[in-house]
């Protein structure tokens, strides 16, 4: 179990060039390279964590909500808020397909078993693509208001939705397992520890919820936040994960036990200065990276001390 005294963060480098909030993060096909967007349309690919600028890759005509990587193809997926799905191909810069879900804004992209590609949509819908056809395997509409989050693990997937339930459905079929209750706001992040075999999940009510596998209800609250718990991410070592939040905030806790390592604010670590969208660790475990509402794209060194 880890202590406050075990872990030291970094202010690594904060990145400029977007020109409105940044909602979407994704890994590059790298260890260290990723991309951006976001309200702006950019669509940002970052080559360093250090890069002084980032190649844009394509610039859209609309808020871009989601991104989602397919390492094996070098290619893009990006949601938006229009209601498209983009396949962008990095090498050309260009627009190799695209899918359009009638308006309705694609909130969450997620891999899926043998590279198929899951979408969740603001209607309440899910997506299961082919992703050598982008014809559906499967189309399910789960609940009455917004898919906010998807997770998988194996052959399971887990959809967090405005209507604060996660449910928890099978694929390749998209069968309801079950519903977990036990959030009073929308559900915008989930994250699966693989090795400790549970589901941890962020909410509008500004609490986390850790959730063993295959339980019916979700754990008990922990008061995690001031506001929406926007993102949860698992470091590689499986030690600690990282929440973003509306409150301004990142904050890192200790995977076994849940204790607060450390929080990442403005005025203690030159943190960002509005809300906190998304969150990602680079492959190789040496960066947290983080985007805002305030424009930039933070780079963090978090290290243990022993």
């Amino acid at each position: 179990m880890l202590t406050p005294a075990d872990i030291s963060i970094q202010a690594y480098t904060t990145l400029t060039g977007h020109r409105g909030a940044v909602y979407a993060l994704a890994a590059g096909f790298g260890e260290e390279d990723f991309f951006s967007a976001g309200g702006d349309g950019i669509i940002a690919h970052w080559k360093t964590p250090d890069a002084p600028d980032a190649e844009a890759i394509a610039v859209l005509d609309t808020h871009i909500f989601s991104l989602y990587s397919l390492n094996k193809t070098e290619q893009l997926l990006v949601g938006d808020m229009s209601g498209m799905m983009r396949l962008m191909d990095i090498k050309t810069r260009t627009e190799s397909h695209q899918t359009a879900f009638d308006g309705h804004a694609v909130y969450a992209l997620e891999g899926g078993p043998n590279e198929s590609v899951l979408v969740g949509l603001a209607n309440g819908y899910l997506v299961h693509f082919n992703p050598h056809t982008w014809e559906p395997i499967q189309r399910k509409r789960i609940a009455e208001k917004n898919i906010r989050c998807l997770v998988r693990y194996d052959n399971l997937l887990f959809a967090g939705s405005s209507d604060g339930n996660i449910y928890m459905l099978q694929l390749p079929g998209l069968e309801l397992i079950d519903t977990i209750k036990g959030h009073t706001g929308a559900v915008f992040s989930l994250a699966f520890h693989r090795e400790q075999q549970y589901l941890i999940s962020g909410s509008m009510d500004a609490t986390l919820r850790v959730t063993p596998l295959l339980a019916a209800t979700a754990g008990e609250p922990l008061a995690a936040h001031l506001y929406t718990i926007n993102d949860i991410t698992i470091h590689p070592s499986g030690n600690y994960f990282a929440t973003a939040s509306r409150d301004k905030s990142i904050r890192i806790w200790d995977a076994t036990s849940f204790h607060l390592l450390a929080s990442v604010k403005k005025d203690s670590h030159n943190g960002h200065a509005h809300s906190v969208n998304k969150l990602f660790w680079s492959k190789n475990g040496r960066h947290l990276i983080s985007c805002s509402d305030d424009r930039t794209i933070k780079v963090w060194q978090i290290q243990l001390n022993k």
